[in-house]
């Protein structure tokens, strides 16, 4: 995959592709302005797809995290700055968490998530801005809640959402706190 630290100013890629790497298909750990434009596609990855930390200004036209071994998309602010945008996109297939933003402010539309197993499909914590998935939301078989939603004032939409349990007595929680 591709890593960028420190403090990188004006980072660009067009139609970025990271797969069947050993780590993380995209790491970013730094404060700088980072733009992707076109079609993202970070798949098969030994760690996460996406990995973002810091309080920077991430952007990306569409992106699509599948098949990677943990998360799909994880975007970590360390304090109240930054930003992380995304117009379009497909989270499916990925062995942790399919979507994990903790705090930053978000400008995220996706077209579709769908998670089977894992601690989560979606975990937005302290998420100002907005997140929308526009298509369906699937998320089965995770240990934790399908969609925990915790102190994020962000408008936050989700399309179809389907939450199938392991067993069917069993529900799937969806926590929202704070919301």
């Amino acid at each position: 995959g591709a890593e960028f630290t420190g403090n990188s100013t004006n980072v660009t890629a067009s139609d970025f592709t990271a797969k069947n790497n050993g780590l993380d298909g995209l790491h970013i750990e730094g404060d700088g302005t980072y733009n992707f434009t076109g079609t993202t596609l970070l798949q098969g990855n030994g760690d996460d797809g996406l990995d973002a930390t810091g309080k920077g200004t991430y952007t990306f036209a569409t992106l699509n995290a599948k098949d990677n071994a943990d998360r799909g998309i994880t975007v970590q602010g360390t304090s109240a700055g930054g930003s992380f945008t995304t117009t379009g996109g497909t989270v499916s297939g990925n062995g942790g968490t399919a979507v994990f933003i903790d705090p930053i402010t978000a400008h995220v539309v996706l077209d579709a998530i769908s998670q089977s197993g894992g601690t989560s499909g979606v975990v937005l914590d302290q998420v100002s801005g907005s997140f929308t998935v526009n298509g369906a939301t699937t998320i089965s078989n995770t240990t934790g809640p399908a969609i925990a939603i915790s102190n994020s004032p962000a408008a936050i939409r989700f399309g179809d959402v389907r939450s199938m349990p392991i067993e069917p007595a069993a529900p799937v929680p969806v926590m929202l706190s704070d919301w």
